[in-house]
């Protein structure tokens, strides 16, 4: 028997990393905000940040998330509603976006 790990444990293990890296190179190269205004706004770590920005953590799948347009624009979204700062709802909101376009569009493919 096979156990099968829920969509969930998927993205927090496989995707969640590329997602934190793309949106703070977002902040930091669109929105030129510093590693430590990121950290802040992202509630991460600068050296964190640093890790991210740099692509030592989150980058094996990256590719495949800007391979796919309505996840490029969704990352977009989410990094534009952190740079603003709006309510707490509406960036939770903004991840659960990218996590519904990623099982829909990406990890269909992986699993058929």
């Amino acid at each position: 028997m096979t156990l099968m790990m829920p969509f969930c444990e998927v993205m927090a293990k496989k995707y969640a990393p590329a997602i934190r890296s793309l949106v703070a190179n977002k902040l930091y190269r669109e929105f030129n905000r510093s590693e430590v205004e990121i950290a802040k706004m992202m509630g991460l770590t600068q050296p964190a940040v640093s890790h991210y920005i740099h692509l030592r953590r989150g980058s094996k799948m990256i590719t495949k998330l800007l391979s796919e347009p309505d996840v490029k624009n969704a990352i977009y979204l989410l990094a534009k509603a952190i740079n603003e700062g709006m309510e707490e709802d509406v960036i939770i909101d903004r991840y659960c976006e990218i996590c519904k376009v990623i099982r829909k569009k990406l990890h269909k493919e992986e699993t058929t």
